[in-house]
């Protein structure tokens, strides 16, 4: 599985992207810089369960099954 992440972008800035598992353990952590457009996390040996992904302080919910 591979996660994408599209922030929206505000020149010269880096972008924290993490995934959190239920627990609140961070499982992928990574940093966008703007020339950036996209940022793919291989997600293959996440277990079965409810992620959460933050790009840009904003979060989404990922479930894995």
């Amino acid at each position: 599985m591979i996660l994408t992440a599209f922030p929206d972008f505000v020149s010269g800035k880096k972008y924290d992207v993490t995934l959190i598992d239920f627990t609140g353990k961070v499982v992928l952590s990574s940093t966008l810089k703007d020339e950036n457009t996209r940022l793919d996390l291989k997600a293959n040996n996440l277990a079965k369960g409810i992620y959460f992904l933050n790009v840009a302080g904003q979060s989404r919910k990922v479930v894995v099954e």
